[in-house]
């Protein structure tokens, strides 16, 4: 089932949350940890890591995305920013 960003159905805080889920889970981490202008890279994210968590933001939200499009975001403030806004264009 994919979230509907478009039309108010899905709020930025919603996408947030989504993502440190994410993040949390992929890295075997609490999501407390995850702070929102912390750097990926602090949390030893590699690429191989992020292309799961990319490919599940896109089953998430019924939308395509690249790694590519998201290494450029590499807080969690930046990458929520950037999904909220795309999705929602």
């Amino acid at each position: 089932m994919s979230a509907q960003i478009q039309q108010g159905a899905v709020t930025r805080a919603e996408v947030e949350e989504s993502l440190a889920n994410l993040i949390a889970d992929a890295m075997y981490m609490d999501v407390g940890e995850i702070g929102q202008d912390q750097l990926f890279i602090n949390f030893g994210l590699e690429s191989v890591t992020l292309m799961k968590i990319v490919a599940r933001i896109g089953e998430i939200y019924g939308r395509e995305i690249t790694i590519r499009e998201v290494l450029p975001h590499q807080t969690l403030r930046e990458a929520t920013d950037f999904i909220y806004a795309k999705f929602a264009a």
